[in-house]
């Protein structure tokens, strides 16, 4: 099982990092997984293995809403993170995804929009974090997902 992916319809490998990684009990390994939105008609198409080593160096990453799921502790259920770009604040994420029909209460913190959605099952979580991002303007018929899995120090501040 990979550390990283690209999805368009099929989120199998990403909802199997994150169950089998992420949302386990053990509190070693990744405490995330980042989902970023990326355009699928950007080049190398039949070449996953150089698109993704490509899509780790993105210099778009500042200037773009991303998600992360972030594994819960013992008092709270897991959280997606929806982190602010540059020159946003991380409350106009509840405002959109209000405005989209997403009502969920929220929390917006120095970085990013935390929500804890209703099914907190690895497939539940990634859906709503793609349904958010969709929400977040990321809803053209070309968009693909990128996901990474995250150590504790990579993720945003709640």
């Amino acid at each position: 099982m990979g550390n990283d992916g690209l999805f368009q319809d099929d989120p199998a490998e990403a909802i199997d990092a994150l169950q089998n990684r992420v949302l386990t009990k053990k509190m070693m390994g990744p405490a995330g997984l980042e989902l970023r939105p990326t355009d699928s008609r950007g080049g190398m198409g039949g070449y996953s293995g150089l698109r993704r080593a490509s899509l780790s160096t993105r210099m778009d990453l500042p200037i773009i809403w991303r998600a992360v799921i972030a594994r819960g502790d013992r008092r709270e259920t897991p959280a997606v993170l929806f982190v602010a770009p540059r020159n946003h604040e991380p409350a106009e994420a509840g405002e959109k995804l209000a405005a989209a029909g997403i009502v969920l209460p929220g929390v917006a913190g120095p970085e990013a929009y935390e929500v804890h959605p209703v099914d907190p099952s690895a497939a539940g979580l990634l859906a709503f974090a793609v349904q958010g991002l969709r929400a977040l303007g990321y809803s053209e018929p070309f968009w693909e997902w990128q996901w990474l899995t995250r150590d504790k120090s990579y993720l945003p501040k709640r």
